[in-house]
């Protein structure tokens, strides 16, 4: 490639040269100096450009690999377990697997609140067993070992809502603590004695 360059340069160089020193050169051809530079111009850009699709199609081309996009990582949201436990006491009442996997959580999750806020283990646990732990009467049914007794309007209510008891009073327990864990300096509710 290099040597078809240097020739078609210097025998441009030599027709140049030749048209220069001799404009009767290109007379005898019957060609005015003018248009025969314009013709020979043409003819050397037509060459040029032959040779550089020529030199294009023999280079190999080194392609690069791009990776894998990388597929967005999706998370379960926080909770979204325990409200999946949920809706399936919802959709089966007597379903005691998730009953309990419910009851644990909210239990170790109701010990965990009492104890930062200064009970200890078993002091939180005596607070749950007996109820006196929120003012919430549905909340404190849900640990409680002995629940109050429930009012009539109470028991007309759970025979009309689709919800079952257990999982209003779980929803119930979510709610208190929530509230006890948004406050900063989260003490004993109103009412109750360490």
């Amino acid at each position: 490639m290099v040597r078809r360059a240097v020739a078609v340069g210097v025998a441009v160089v030599t027709v140049g040269i030749l048209l220069a020193v001799a404009p009767e050169v290109a007379a005898t051809l019957g060609l005015d100096l003018p248009t025969l530079s314009i013709v020979l111009v043409g003819l050397v850009c037509l060459l040029l450009a032959y040779l550089g699709v020529q030199s294009r199609r023999r280079t190999s081309f080194t392609y690069t690999d791009v990776p894998e996009v990388e597929t967005r990582r999706s998370f379960d949201r926080p909770g979204s377990d325990f409200t999946s436990d949920l809706d399936a006491v919802c959709r089966n009442p007597r379903a005691g697997r998730w009953r309990e996997r419910v009851h644990d959580r909210l239990h170790e999750a109701a010990i965990d609140a009492l104890t930062a806020e200064g009970n200890s283990e078993s002091r939180a646990a005596d607070r749950l067993a007996s109820g006196e732990w929120t003012d919430d009467p549905d909340a404190a049914a849900f640990f409680a070992t002995n629940p109050r007794t429930r009012t009539w309007c109470e028991r007309a209510r759970t025979l009309v809502s689709d919800e079952p008891m257990f999982v209003r009073r779980a929803r119930r327990v979510v709610a208190v603590l929530n509230r006890r864990t948004d406050e900063p300096t989260a003490g004993p509710e109103p009412g109750e004695s360490e």
